[in-house]
């Protein structure tokens, strides 16, 4: 089956590491993939919904984030 796909590997497998929004396709996609990230890793909205979720605080959710990107 071959390795696990990790968030990296995606990104790296589809050519999207580099990039921002250009106007083409792949430009928005890769735009879209940079904004993901840095609002997921934003201390704000996005982890204050997860630790309402989950009853995790928020410095151990932002930690997991930073791995999980990191793959």
């Amino acid at each position: 089956m071959g390795y696990p796909m990790t968030w990296q590997r995606f990104v790296n497998r589809n050519r999207l590491k580099e990039g921002d929004y250009d106007g083409t396709k792949d430009g928005s996609i890769a735009g879209d993939l940079r904004r993901l990230e840095s609002d997921s890793l934003d201390s704000g909205e996005v982890c204050e919904a997860i630790a309402a979720d989950t009853g995790l605080d928020k410095a151990s959710i932002i930690a997991v984030l930073k791995k999980w990107f990191a793959i």
